[in-house]
């Protein structure tokens, strides 16, 4: 923890610079975050959260952090407003910018539990298309089948968690892809040098993704991955593999591992 705060004060110091003060305001949450998990009380932080004290569905609130994160009934009221905080135009500007231009809203407008459904049972392994007239409203056109290994149990469990959560750490994830590269650009060529064994299934997205089975299939992937032994192709699954098909799951991972 010293080093961080002595980061965070050296980032004091140069705090006119705009990618200091990113950086700051990451750190200091970042400390925020440890605190609130280390048991520390009243650990106080904004949060982008299920919005309770305003209209919009979220809003960046003052929270109380735990162990478990944002501690649950812990997001707080509004403080003073001056005049300009206090406008209708300013959260009319808001509830058009949170509402109608985010996909976690639109995501919140579909339903919580639908979201889920309807990612887990997707099995077009063409191109995902959105049009943004209809938006991810319209793909609900398609009636959602529910498969035998997903029950509305998992679903209703899912969409409690999310409910607390929303969406916006899942979809952090490919906002952040052109990130990603940049983080893992130093391994780039590296070999991976441990025995492997690859399943996927033949209705994933991913691997559908232009290149990607030449590269499985045609040697790029051996290149990378030299000790690699096996390839499976399970048909008929989807993306979520190890719950679409657990025990063959199970039986191939147990089978591998066993020889060694």
């Amino acid at each position: 923890m010293a080093w961080m705060q002595k980061l965070v004060q050296a980032l004091n110091i140069v705090n006119g610079w705009t990618p200091c003060i990113s950086s700051k305001c990451v750190f200091v949450k970042f400390l925020a975050c440890l605190r609130g998990l280390r048991g520390d009380a009243s650990v106080l932080d904004c949060s982008f959260v299920a919005c309770q004290v305003t209209e919009l569905s979220f809003f960046a609130s003052k929270v109380r952090l735990g162990r478990s994160g944002v501690e649950e009934e812990e997001v707080l009221p509004l403080g003073p407003e001056n005049e300009f905080e206090s406008s209708a135009s300013l959260f009319q500007n808001l509830h058009s910018a949170v509402e109608h231009e985010t996909i976690e809203a639109e995501f919140v407008q579909i339903g919580t539990a639908t979201i889920p459904k309807k990612f887990l049972t997707y099995r077009t392994p063409a191109a995902i298309m959105v049009p943004k007239e209809k938006g991810f409203q319209g793909s609900l056109e398609t009636p959602i089948n529910m498969p035998s290994w997903l029950t509305e149990e998992d679903i209703n469990y899912f969409a409690s968690k999310f409910e607390k959560s929303g969406f916006t750490r899942g979809l952090n994830y490919y906002r952040c892809m052109n990130l990603i590269w940049e983080l893992i650009a130093p391994w780039v060529g590296v070999q991976l040098k441990v025995p492997t064994k690859f399943i996927v299934g033949d209705l994933d997205r991913a691997y559908h993704s232009p290149g990607i089975q030449d590269c499985i299939h045609k040697g790029g992937f051996k290149n990378v991955v030299p000790l690699l032994e096996d390839i499976v192709v399970m048909e008929g699954v989807g993306h979520f593999i190890n719950q679409e098909k657990p025990h063959d799951i199970s039986d191939l991972i147990y089978d591998f591992i066993s020889k060694f």
